[in-house]
């Protein structure tokens, strides 16, 4: 498992995450043994559908993802997000309907913000970043 810092722990720890959906008020079904096995989690919480993927389309992982990750402090928990390039490169790479139909606006997004700021690449989300 990873923590919200980035450091690896020694192992994947299924009740670490239950517990974690549970406080967030996140519904869920775990199906037997095939929890061990998954790629990615289709959640929903109070603000809406989500997917936890534990390996996204399209990367090599958190080790890719990390390179050009944002730390960002939601409530008292810095956490990284993915950059915005990244997310479409994963949603490219894996082409369900729903992740097709979020390219036009996150295109739009990264064009928008690489017309405004000084990241030539345009892969900030332009999230507050943890320490400002």
């Amino acid at each position: 498992m990873t923590d919200a810092a980035g450091e690896s722990g020694s192992s994947f720890d299924p009740e670490e995450i239950i517990a974690a959906f549970n406080a967030l008020g996140i519904r869920y079904v775990e199906i037997g043994a095939v929890a061990a096995l998954m790629q990615m989690l289709s959640l929903t919480c109070r603000h809406g559908d989500f997917d936890l993927a534990f390996s996204p389309s399209g990367t090599d992982g958190y080790d890719d993802l990390v390179r050009s990750a944002t730390a960002v402090v939601v409530g008292a928990t810095e956490m990284r997000v993915a950059s915005l390039d990244d997310v479409i490169r994963s949603k490219e790479a894996a082409g369900r309907p729903k992740d097709i139909a979020a390219l036009p606006a996150l295109d739009r997004r990264a064009r928008d913000l690489r017309a405004m700021s000084d990241d030539p690449e345009g892969d900030s989300w332009d999230l507050p970043r943890a320490g400002e």
